[in-house]
């Protein structure tokens, strides 16, 4: 049976076939049960879908941010490239480092970023998950005028 994965490699989508055989149905029943939830897993984060809604959510939060130029062109530019990680981590560090609170909806972003791997790796802070983090609970806790 064959099983294909997308996964995201500094932004770039490779697409790796991985074979499954099973030599006794029990093996059969338990290896494969877990390679498919694990495979479904990851098709479900890596699909475009998911990748549209980021898009959509960023270049909607940019427009709203009121960020300098350099910043809305670098942004778009990774939309543009599908290096949707660095764009959103962009994003946040932009939105952090000017201290601008925007209305937005924190599970949303939490869910985006995880999707993204960022609690795992980041591309330009390397403290940018405990930010990320904080500056959500900070939205959360502070009134947006």
């Amino acid at each position: 049976m064959q099983w294909i994965r997308r996964s995201k490699v500094h932004g770039t989508s490779i697409l790796v076939a991985v074979l499954l055989a099973a030599a006794t149905s029990a093996f059969a029943d338990v290896s494969l049960s877990k390679h498919a939830r694990w495979v479904e897993h990851n098709i479900a984060i890596s699909s475009s879908a998911n990748f549209q809604l980021i898009d959509r959510f960023v270049r909607s939060t940019v427009s709203q941010a009121n960020l300098d130029a350099e910043s809305i062109e670098a942004i778009v530019l990774y939309l543009d490239n599908r290096e949707y990680e660095m764009a959103f981590e962009g994003l946040f560090l932009e939105l952090i480092s000017s201290g601008k609170t925007l209305k937005l909806n924190t599970n949303e972003c939490m869910t985006f970023a995880l999707q993204l791997k960022l609690d795992k790796a980041s591309v330009f802070d390397h403290q940018f998950w405990s930010k990320f983090e904080k500056y959500l609970q900070d939205i959360q806790n502070k009134p947006i005028p």
